[in-house]
C-alpha cells in the first residue's frame, strides 16, 4: 500500500484520436520541478518525488554508468524510472515520460491540454513505492535498468 498526499492538480482534456473518446485527466499543478507524475494505460497515477526519494539518485547513477555519460541522459532516466517502482494496482509499470493514454481505451494516440480557464483541484495522489527494487541485489538492479534502457531504446555504447 503506497502513501498518498494531498496534491494540487490541474484538469486536462484528452481527445483519443483512435477511439474518438473525449475525457479528462489531472496533472500536477504549480512548481513541479523534481516531482514526476507517472501514468499507466489505465489512467492510474503516482508521484515520484526525486527530492526525497533516494531511489532516484540510485537509478540516475546506474543510467550514467550504463550510458557512460551524464550529459543528455535525463530522457533515458525518466524512461526507465518506472522499472525501479512497484507496479500500479493493475500490474502496469508507471511511465514518467509525460505519455498520456486515453482513459477509456488505453490508446497512446491522444491530443490533450488544460481547460481554459484552468481548473484546479486538490486530490489525493499516491506516492510510488519500491518494495521489489529494495529486495534486489546491486547486480540485479543494474541488470534491470540495463534491460529497461534497451527496451526504451536508450543508446548503450558497445563494450570493447
Amino acid at each position: 500500500m503506497s502513501l498518498a498526499s494531498l496534491t494540487k492538480v490541474v484538469r486536462w482534456n484528452v481527445h483519443c484520436i483512435d477511439g474518438g473518446h473525449t475525457t479528462r485527466i489531472y496533472v500536477l499543478a504549480g512548481d513541479t520541478y523534481g516531482r514526476l507524475l507517472g501514468f499507466t494505460p489505465l489512467s492510474e497515477w503516482a508521484v515520484f518525488d526525486a527530492w526525497i526519494d533516494p531511489v532516484f539518485e540510485e537509478v540516475t547513477g546506474i543510467v550514467h554508468r550504463q550510458l557512460r555519460r551524464e550529459a543528455g541522459a535525463s530522457d533515458c532516466i525518466v524512461s526507465v524510472l518506472g522499472a525501479a517502482c512497484d507496479p500500479a494496482p493493475s500490474g502496469y509499470t508507471y511511465d514518467f515520460t509525460g505519455m498520456i493514454w486515453c482513459p477509456v481505451c488505453g490508446s497512446s494516440n491522444t491530443q490533450y491540454g488544460p481547460d481554459d480557464p484552468l481548473q484546479f483541484s486538490m486530490m489525493s495522489v499516491p506516492q510510488v513505492t519500491h518494495s521489489a527494487w529494495m529486495a534486489l541485489s546491486d547486480e540485479q538492479r543494474h541488470m534491470l535498468i540495463n534491460e529497461a534502457l534497451k527496451t526504451k531504446k536508450c543508446t548503450i555504447p558497445d563494450h570493447d
